[in-house]
């Protein structure tokens, strides 16, 4: 189907749209109509995409999702016991949606040629969540809709806005026009960034998500523009913030951890539950002047005491004078989620926008050699059952907040749950040696009394000593300085990761 009414049609200068000089967009004779028509029902185009705005609406309590380009509606209606829907379309999209799906409201408006008295009737936006999926490479005058947006930016939550990468899509030498006959013009992810700031809209997150449900490639890039209903704002004062840091027999690793910790500004205060590997000795060696450190408990135990470690934490972070507290385990290292951002500074936009606590999505680092000499680089997600929810951040209430009644994983007193995630690394088997140790001797018996009264330390019930504690690195992915860019979804909301069972994990042999 063809666009025929010439009134669609405005040129601007490439410059004005931060594309390359020489970058051709589509000619009118050439644009196709996009028929939101899909036969799989199974199948979906940028599948995280809605569960990811859907995220965040619910963190955010926002009343109302506006989407704008919802073609049949299936992506608004998937989050409609979050929030209630409004969907803007025009011609057969429209049309269906407003057959298949009659107890929503759809507007029939073309984005491309939104009148002023449509615009008026658009204020539904105000108080809002805004949705804008693969939608901006469809039209010929995307400037007159991101001035919408940052019209609406005073009054409404926040704008998830998604699009394809031309370079990711088929590579830096293509110029134009897109190979997808409804598309005019599509962007880079350099290029897309700059456009949001010269229209006025500064994303938040902005990273790259998978475009097919079918495969993982990701050329899809999403963004988070935050409204002034969010809150979301940076901060430019860091709350004073302490790691409250477990360990038990760490000695190749306690030092990274606590290292990193006081290199990003956070004071430590480490509980040692009597190590016997040397590890106590190290950090009162390379640290006992910069951090608070005591053994605990008062004498050694026969037995792994998790719980009464739990509630040792508790009361120290009760105590302290900070105003924020994270646990971090000894073989843990805390991260930001977001590109551009260090850790205080997500503490920061949490602790001023009235949020109290920061959940973490956990990725699982893995060897992938016999004799792995350094820390692992390469990573899988944590799908256990126990990775759905680790919130390992808190504003300091000055009371306990119930860390033992969950073995470490939730608070037990209320919450209000910061949007995005922290990203929690984890390297618990470092190399076959460190595991075999960890899984026989160190923790062996020791996690028996607990396992029998809480069923907790269940999640290394089917290894053994005869595996090889070495994984397939095609399982993996390699951490570096642009990962949360390119997990940008999964590390900050967890949408896209599936979780199962206490099975031996992918890769692992």
């Amino acid at each position: 189907m063809r666009l025929p009414p010439d009134k669609f049609f405005h040129f601007y200068d490439n410059s004005d749209l931060c594309l390359p000089r020489n970058y051709s967009s589509r000619d009118k004779s050439q644009l196709r109509y996009y028929d939101d028509i899909c036969h799989d029902e199974s199948s979906h185009w940028q599948p995280e995409v809605y569960p990811f705005a859907g995220h965040i609406a619910s963190r955010l309590a926002a009343p109302r999702i506006v989407d704008l380009g919802c073609g049949t509606g299936r992506g608004a209606t998937s989050l409609r016991s979050i929030s209630s829907i409004i969907g803007v379309d025009f011609g057969n999209n429209i049309k269906r949606a407003q057959e298949i799906y009659p107890d929503y409201e759809w507007l029939d408006f073309n984005l491309d040629n939104i009148s002023e008295q449509e615009q008026i009737l658009l204020r539904p936006a105000e108080g809002s969540l805004l949705i804008c999926s693969d939608v901006i490479e469809h039209l010929n005058k995307p400037l007159e809709l991101l001035s919408f947006f940052r019209e609406c930016l005073p009054t409404c939550y926040g704008i998830v806005l998604s699009t394809p990468d031309r370079n990711r899509a088929r590579g830096h030498a293509d110029l134009g026009p897109p190979a997808n006959p409804a598309h005019i013009r599509e962007w880079c992810f350099e290029e897309l960034g700059s456009l949001m700031r010269r229209s006025g809209l500064n994303p938040l997150v902005h990273g790259f998500t998978r475009n097919f449900s079918a495969t993982h490639t990701r050329n899809t890039q999403v963004a988070f523009i935050p409204g002034a209903l969010s809150g979301l704002t940076p901060s430019k004062q860091h709350p004073s913030t302490l790691a409250i840091v477990p360990c038990y027999n760490e000695v190749d690793i306690i030092e990274t951890t606590i290292g990193k910790l006081l290199g990003q500004g956070i004071d430590v205060h480490c509980i040692d539950n009597h190590s016997t590997d040397g590890t106590w000795e190290l950090i009162n060696k390379e640290f006992g002047s910069l951090i608070q450190i005591e053994r605990f408990p008062d004498n050694p135990l026969d037995y792994y005491a998790w719980w009464q470690i739990l509630e040792r934490m508790d009361a120290i972070a009760s105590a302290a004078p900070h105003d924020w507290i994270l646990h971090v385990d000894a073989d843990e290292q805390l991260e930001p989620s977001i590109s551009d951002l260090s850790l205080l500074d997500m503490i920061a936009i949490a602790d001023s926008s009235g949020f109290d606590t920061l959940d973490c999505t956990l990725l699982d680092f893995r060897p992938i050699t016999e004799k792995q000499l350094e820390l692992p680089t390469m990573f899988q997600f944590a799908q256990r059952p126990g990775a759905q929810q680790l919130q390992r951040g808190w504003r300091n209430r000055r009371s306990r907040v119930g860390l033992a009644d969950t073995g470490g994983h939730a608070l037990t007193v209320p919450t209000r749950i910061f949007p995005f995630n922290l990203v929690l690394r984890h390297y618990p088997l470092r190399s076959r040696e460190q595991a075999i140790r960890k899984l026989t001797i160190d923790r062996g018996d020791r996690l028996q009394k607990e396992r029998l009264e809480k069923n907790w330390h269940v999640h290394y019930d089917n290894y053994n000593a005869e595996h090889r504690f070495i994984w397939d690195s095609k399982a993996l992915a390699h951490w570096d300085w642009d990962s949360t860019r390119e997990y940008c979804v999964e590390f900050s909301t967890r949408v896209g990761i599936s979780f199962s069972d206490y099975g031996l994990p992918e890769g692992f042999s």
